[in-house]
């Protein structure tokens, strides 16, 4: 991933207004600076923005998520010594920078949509919590 050459597509959720959808394109094309505007030379390719139908639930280190029939996810976090959560910190390509991110299983990860057709499922994933703003 640090090479770049990066395809990427950005899905909004549907109940975003007008404004919402306006600052995530901001947020997400870097114009709006930040971290995301530090991914910026990693990307080769910008495949589009759509709206779409988005649910996602977390709790302890598991989540679930739900793209319009787009894609999905579903993992579990890795259990570690003493029954704690296994973590990563500092990770260079971090989506959160700061925050410590939870090591997972992906039971299910799998994306179908511009022509690629993915499936990292029993792959490695991770979560962490973010808040980004315009």
């Amino acid at each position: 991933m640090k090479d770049g050459d990066w395809k990427v597509a950005l899905y909004v959720d549907e109940r975003a207004d007008e404004a919402q959808n306006q600052a995530l394109m901001g947020i997400f094309s870097g114009e709006a600076g930040g971290h995301i505007a530090n991914l910026g030379p990693l990307i080769s390719e910008v495949l589009g923005a759509k709206s779409a139908t988005i649910s996602f639930n977390a709790s302890a280190g598991n989540f679930s998520l739900s793209v319009d029939g787009l894609g999905s996810a579903e993992a579990q976090a890795i259990e570690g010594q003493g029954g704690g959560a296994v973590t990563v910190a500092g990770h260079p390509l971090a989506i959160s920078p700061g925050e410590t991110a939870i090591v997972a299983r992906a039971s299910m990860l799998k994306l179908d949509d511009y022509g690629f057709t993915l499936d990292l499922s029993g792959k490695t994933a991770m979560s962490a919590p973010f808040s980004y703003s315009g």
